[in-house]
């Protein structure tokens, strides 16, 4: 389930919120291609992560009756796939500690066939669905502590390889901890029911890191994060991936942001995200 990331910088806090890691152990769905020739990316990124796994994200809900906008573009390179990606995300504070979110788009997906060719594939993606729930202030329990729950829809198709055309399901811890005014760090740890893919059952995943987020200036928000996420019973197949990322608040309303992510291993190559978002409805 594709968390819920405002890509913005958070007025309540002065930190930014983008999704920053969008596909990063997404990837790890590579490990699942037992065939010669491999079925799309996408459809592999539907096997393993959708969610909550593919981002650190921060224990802050959004504030009651405000919405987020926020439009992604997202390519990703490794030795035999190119892939993209053009989600957008709404977010709404529905109650003063609880928010809701929806990610849906396309995706395009080229990969090399074992007989030196190429094959491509596009159309729509999963549908993510996410709520969460604050659950502790940092004012009384020493960090904001917040739960989040997820659900990936399977709108993509299956056919086309751009989906596994069953619902997975996640349930995330979240702990933010403002060190100063400038400075916090995040730390998340899940766990994802994945539903079955085209060739049968596949594992269920562990997900956990921490990101490091700093105020520059008050325009600027820099992100930094490392990620990792654990098939259960494979701690061998064990994916990683850090990020650096910025936030860049052209006005209220209205800020931009861009990350690039790297694999610690062979298999996540380079991912790129540029994106924007639109607030609505902010307490002045």
């Amino acid at each position: 389930m594709r968390p819920r990331q405002a890509g913005t910088p958070n007025p309540r806090r002065g930190r930014p919120g983008w999704q920053v890691l969008v596909l990063a152990l997404w990837l790890t769905g590579l490990w699942q291609a037992a065939a010669a020739t491999p079925p799309p990316l996408a459809g592999r990124l539907g096997e393993l992560f959708a969610g909550n796994a593919s981002s650190i994200d921060n224990a802050e809900p959004e504030p009651v009756g405000q919405l987020d906008a926020e439009l992604d573009l997202t390519y990703a390179h490794n030795h035999q796939t190119n892939f993209a990606e053009l989600p957008l995300n709404l977010t709404y504070g529905l109650f003063p500690r609880w928010d809701i979110s929806a990610t849906a788009g396309g995706v395009w997906d080229s990969y090399a066939t074992s007989d030196g060719g190429t094959q491509s594939a596009d159309g729509l993606g999963d549908l993510f669905l996410n709520s969460k729930l604050k659950l502790l202030d940092q004012e009384r329990f020493w960090a904001t502590q917040s739960i989040e729950f997820g659900l990936k829809l399977p709108t993509a198709s299956a056919s086309q390889g751009l989906g596994t055309g069953s619902p997975d399901y996640d349930l995330t811890w979240l702990l933010t901890r403002n060190l100063t005014d400038s400075l916090a760090v995040d730390v998340n740890l899940g766990y994802t029911w994945i539903g079955n893919g085209p060739d049968g059952p596949l594992n269920n995943q562990v997900h956990y890191g921490a990101a490091v987020e700093f105020q520059a200036t008050r325009q600027l928000n820099l992100v930094g994060q490392v990620l990792v996420a654990t098939p259960t019973g494979h701690l061998g197949e064990t994916e990683a991936a850090v990020n650096a990322g910025l936030g860049w608040r052209l006005s209220r309303q209205f800020s931009a942001h861009a990350s690039v992510t790297k694999g610690l291993g062979h298999l996540i190559g380079v991912i790129g995200t540029v994106g924007v978002t639109w607030t609505f409805g902010a307490r002045h």
